[in-house]
Formats: structure tokens, sequence, C-alpha cells
């Protein structure tokens, strides 16, 4: 299969209108997350760019990460896993999302679903994780 270019301009119309501030929000966690010493890493399920037969290009979903949440986390002293997904204006977890955290909650992970910082870090201390910091 050949290669696809894409530029920014294009990749950015081919992302909804809200993904500006969902990635900034996304960015934020991470940047909470560093600040507390929790490892986190984000996961890009946007999709792969495909030309499409009519020669313009789209954004083929990877099957295989249907669902899976935007940001892994990974939780000190004990080392517990979570799923962190971050949600904006009124938007809610898809019935993929939904299945996914359910799988990993029922292994052990903690599964988060917040809209900024202020309800991160209300989640990860109303759920007795002691991995926060107190500087």
């Amino acid at each position: 299969m050949p290669t696809v270019h894409v530029n920014a301009s294009q990749l950015k119309s081919m992302l909804g209108g809200s993904t500006r501030s969902h990635q900034a929000r996304v960015q934020a966690c991470l940047d909470w997350c560093a600040m507390h010493g929790i490892e986190a890493v984000p996961i890009s399920t946007t999709g792969i760019p495909v030309r499409r037969a009519d020669g313009s290009v789209g954004l083929q979903t990877n099957e295989r990460q249907e669902g899976f949440s935007d940001v892994l986390i990974c939780l000190p002293p004990t080392g517990r896993m979570g799923l962190l997904e971050v949600k904006t204006g009124d938007a809610r977890r898809s019935p993929a999302q939904r299945a996914m955290q359910a799988r990993f909650a029922a292994a052990g992970a903690l599964c988060l679903v917040v809209r900024d910082v202020a309800e991160l870090e209300k989640a990860l201390s109303s759920k007795g994780a002691r991995c926060l910091t107190t500087t």
C-alpha cells in the first residue's frame, strides 16, 4: 500500500472542530500527572490517513484501538494501571469506550472520565490514590 502524505491543514480539516479543545485538555492532564509523579502516556486513536478511491484523503479507524481511552496512567507507589478518558462539552463515552473501560476495570485498572484537571485531581484523591504529592 502506498504511503499517503497529509499536511497539517488537511489533517485539521479531517478532525472535528472540538479536537483542539480536546487536545488541550489531554495535554493539561498529562502535565498535571507529570507534576505529581504519575507516569502518563497519551494514546492517539485518531486514525490512519488513507487515500480514498476518489483521490481524497480520509481517516481509517484502527479497529484494535476502538474504544481505548486518551491516556494510559500508572499510579505510584503501587504501579496500578489506569485509563483516563478526557471529554469536552457534553460529550459522553461511546459504547466501545464503556466496554473497554469495563474490561480494564474488571482486570483491576482504575478507569476515569474527566473534563478538566480539577476533576482528575478530585477523582484520584477520592479513589484513595496515594500518589498525590503535597508540594
